[in-house]
C-alpha cells in the first residue's frame, strides 16, 4: 500500500494539490527556458523614387501633379507631395491637386514615397510655373472714336482718326478695329478724350496718344497737333 503521508496541517487531500502545483510550475519553466525567441529583421529598405513626375494640369491659381508608383520589398503606403520645400500632405493616390498658389508663378515641387517602417525614398523634384492670369476686357468711347483691351492685353482702336487717335500709325479712318502699335500685350485698362487715347500697362506705365494741342498726352510738351504713340509716365 502507497504511503500518502502528508505534511503536518496539510492533510493528504492538501498534500496531492501541494505536488500538484510544484509540477505544474516545473513544466512553465521548462517551456520558458526551452523557448527560443524568433527574431525579426528590421527593414532599412527605401521605395524606388516616384517616376515620371510632372504638371498635368495648369491654373491661374493651382496645378495638378502627377507621378508614376514606386516599388518596394515591403509595400508603399504613402506618397507625401512638396511644394518649395514645404510638405503638402499625403496621399495614396498617383497625384495631387494643389489650390491657392499666385498666378504666374514657378514653384519647386517634390514627391516621396514612403513605406511601412518609415523608410522614405529619394525625393523626385519639377519646377512647375502657374498660368498668367487673363486680362479683364477694358473698353473706352472718345468723341468719334473707340478703344479696347482684349483678353491677351493687346489694344485696338477703330473711329475718326485725324488726329492720329487710332495709334496705327496713320491718320486714316476705321470702320473695323485696326491694333495700335506697340501695344500687343500688357495692357490693362484704356481711356479715351475727344482726341487722343490713353493706356495703362501692367507694368504701371502709361501711354498717350492722339491729339496734343493743350499738351494731354502728357509728355511734357503742347503744341503738337497727333503724336502717334507717346509714354506719358
Amino acid at each position: 500500500m502507497k504511503d500518502h503521508r502528508s505534511l503536518p496541517g496539510f492533510g493528504f487531500i492538501g498534500f496531492v494539490s501541494w505536488r500538484r502545483s510544484i509540477r505544474a510550475l516545473m513544466l512553465v519553466g521548462a517551456v520558458l527556458i526551452g523557448a527560443v525567441p524568433k527574431i525579426f529583421a528590421v527593414d532599412t529598405t527605401p521605395p524606388s523614387t516616384p517616376g515620371n513626375f510632372q504638371v498635368t494640369s495648369v491654373g491661374t491659381g493651382g496645378l495638378v501633379v502627377t507621378w508614376t508608383a514606386s516599388t518596394d520589398d515591403v509595400g508603399v503606403t504613402a506618397y507625401e507631395v512638396f511644394r518649395d520645400g514645404v510638405s503638402q500632405g499625403t496621399t495614396t493616390n498617383l497625384s495631387m491637386s494643389l489650390t491657392g498658389l499666385t498666378s504666374t508663378t514657378a514653384y519647386s515641387m517634390g514627391v516621396e514615397a514612403r513605406d511601412l517602417a518609415g523608410n522614405r525614398s529619394v525625393r523626385a523634384t519639377i519646377i512647375a510655373t502657374t498660368a498668367t492670369k487673363p486680362v479683364a476686357p477694358s473698353l473706352a468711347g472718345g468723341q468719334s472714336h473707340s478703344l479696347a483691351v482684349k483678353v491677351d492685353g493687346s489694344v485696338w482702336a477703330w473711329g475718326k482718326n485725324d488726329y492720329g487717335q487710332l495709334g496705327d500709325g496713320t491718320t486714316t479712318n476705321r470702320s473695323a478695329p485696326v491694333a495700335v502699335s506697340g501695344l500687343t500685350s500688357g495692357v490693362a485698362q484704356v481711356a479715351a478724350g475727344d482726341s487722343h487715347s490713353v493706356a495703362l500697362k501692367s507694368d504701371g506705365t502709361v501711354w498717350a496718344w492722339g491729339w496734343d494741342y493743350n499738351g494731354q498726352l502728357g509728355d511734357g510738351s503742347w503744341g503738337n497737333y497727333y503724336s502717334y504713340q507717346t509714354r506719358a509716365c
